[in-house]
């Protein structure tokens, strides 16, 4: 799963685990 910014792709996701990147990513099964 990719994470991404919440808001930057406009898309509302769950939010990454404590182990991702940063707090208040979003991860999203496609890349597309």
């Amino acid at each position: 799963m990719t994470c991404y910014i919440c808001g930057k792709l406009g898309h509302r996701s769950t939010i990454c685990p404590q182990n991702g990147p940063r707090r208040g990513w979003n991860f999203r099964q496609s890349p597309k």
